[in-house]
């Protein structure tokens, strides 16, 4: 047999293959049409859901890049503080509060002993913003730990010293399996 009545035979059988199955399928014609479109439909739908998730998320970590390398610390702190505002549910605004509760304990620890009532304020403000972390942060426990610890280390410094040994026994308690424990 030749080359060519081969493939022409097999070209039949497929042909005949394809066309038993179309007829099978023939009644049931529409109802696999709906299924393929709202499947597709669905898919669509999702897909552009991502899209906009992902674009949110982009748009918070561009504005906390954006916030951490302002040219000097007050308004590095005041962009953390809008961003933690204006996205009050989300990582980014968790790591702003976290980064801004760490600038006012650093810069409460600098100036303790040159101006003790500005830095008492200020180490306030960073106790605030680690609570906020410990509370919103349950996602994070590293987080959250970092945030206890700056807790202890603001009290410490402003020498309380019961509710700073109060935040390390915390650190202590939730962090045995952390990065800190």
């Amino acid at each position: 047999m030749s080359k060519q009545r081969r493939q022409e035979l097999e070209k039949n059988i497929v042909a005949d293959s394809v066309e038993s199955a179309i007829s099978r399928v023939g009644p049931y014609a529409a109802y696999v049409g709906i299924g393929v479109a709202v499947l597709l439909v669905i898919s669509l739908i999702s897909l552009s859901i991502s899209h906009f998730q992902n674009k949110a998320l982009g748009t918070q970590w561009s504005l906390y890049i954006s916030a951490q390398s302002r040219s000097t610390p007050s308004k590095r702190d005041k962009a953390l503080a809008d961003l933690a505002q204006r996205q009050p549910d989300t990582a980014a605004a968790i790591w702003a509060h976290l980064a801004k509760g760490s600038s006012d304990l650093e810069t409460g620890a600098r100036d303790i002993f040159e101006s003790r009532d500005d830095a008492i304020g200020t180490l306030n403000s960073a106790v605030e913003s680690f609570k906020v972390v410990v509370k919103k942060g349950a996602d994070y426990p590293d987080l959250a730990q970092h945030a206890r610890y700056g807790i202890g280390v603001a009290h410490e410094t402003k020498g309380d010293l019961k509710k700073a040994i109060e935040a390390y026994e915390e650190v202590v308690k939730k962090g045995e399996k952390s990065a800190m424990g």
